[in-house]
């Protein structure tokens, strides 16, 4: 895993496999943090543009799982 946080924070999902990867990493509990927030900026972005009918990327997952996925991860930041 590459721990370089601006490619982390530029595409997380090229960088991590699952949101709870994240909470596996050296980074700091912020950059972790910062990096769950830009995961779920760019998967609701993407699910606006499936929403107005913009073709859905080829093997992207259900936004709404993934979604659900970054909010656990975050609680767990929290808690």
């Amino acid at each position: 895993m590459c721990d370089d946080y601006d490619n982390a924070m530029g595409d997380p999902a090229d960088v991590f496999d699952r949101p709870r990867d994240v909470l596996d990493s050296s980074f700091d509990v912020e950059q972790q943090r910062n990096i769950l927030r830009s995961w779920e900026d760019q998967v609701e972005k993407r699910q606006i543009a499936t929403t107005e009918g913009m073709s859905r990327p080829a093997g992207a997952e259900d936004c709404a799982a993934l979604l659900a996925e970054i909010a656990d991860a975050l609680r767990v930041l929290t808690n």
